[in-house]
């Protein structure tokens, strides 16, 4: 994932390259045959020179992206961008299974990644991590919160144990959790330890998504957020209902489901 960011401004580096220096008429001279390979090759060279330059650049932002959330997105306002990065703060209603609903303080960070094929300055946000506290009622009685590079999906109350889901969004994720390709989950149940991790086999097959699943697509259209601002499970429904999310964030899919 590191090399990601730079390998994609390589990318448009060569396409644009080869753009300006596409032949548009017969080479009739070794002369002109030669001017131009040497000024492919200088090109080469300078944009695979910048590349490398711009991965350890990536490397600093990267490392940056895995400083402790809650910190970064509690300063400044609800929707913040500091460079590269993007930090969402808000709080929600979540209703757990036996219908009582509590209220969720939540908190995303994106990245910002340009489109090879657009030119610079433009792309979009990719997730990177997220956060959430809760206090969960009784007989729970208690606060639990989590963060990491995972998008979080289901928080909820179910069979006497409180579950935990969080989908991963980008390859950190797949990296972070140690993740095959078709894995999309990562499961924790709650202990007097603390969150332990799980398989989705052991996750209850009740179980659903909780939170806000499409929190990009929701603060985009809105692009300012009140402090101290709740959204509602009535909203919530609503945007998760109008948006385009992928069948794994609208349910918990299980292995034999995804051939379907």
């Amino acid at each position: 994932m590191q090399g990601t960011i730079a390998q994609d401004k390589f990318v448009w580096l060569i396409g644009s390259l080869c753009r300006i220096n596409r032949i548009r008429r017969p080479l009739v001279t070794y002369d002109q045959m030669v001017s131009r390979s040497s000024r492919m090759a200088i090109a080469f060279v300078c944009a695979l020179i910048t590349a490398c330059v711009t991965e350890a650049s990536d490397d600093r932002w990267i490392e940056a992206g895995r400083a402790p959330l809650w910190p970064l997105a509690m300063s400044g306002e609800p929707l913040r961008q500091d460079g590269h990065w993007l930090y969402v703060r808000w709080t929600e209603q979540v209703q757990l299974s036996d219908g009582r609903v509590i209220v969720a303080e939540r908190a995303d960070q994106y990245l910002r990644v340009s489109d090879p094929g657009s030119g610079w300055g433009r792309g979009g946000w990719l997730y990177w991590r997220g956060g959430f506290r809760a206090a969960l009622p009784e007989p729970m009685g208690r606060i639990v919160e989590w963060e990491g590079t995972l998008q979080p999906l289901v928080l909820d109350f179910i069979e006497g144990q409180i579950y935990f889901v969080g989908a991963v969004a980008a390859r950190v994720g797949e990296d972070d959790w140690k993740l095959s390709r078709n894995e999309r989950y990562v499961i924790f149940r709650l202990s007097v330890n603390g969150w332990q991790r799980v398989t989705l086999a052991e996750l209850p097959r009740s179980s659903k998504p909780t939170f806000l699943a499409d929190t990009r697509e929701f603060f985009e259209k809105r692009k300012s957020l009140v402090p101290g601002s709740l959204i509602d499970l009535a909203t919530k429904n609503q945007a998760d209902s109008n948006s385009l999310l992928s069948k794994e964030l609208r349910m918990i899919v299980r292995p034999v489901e995804q051939n379907k």
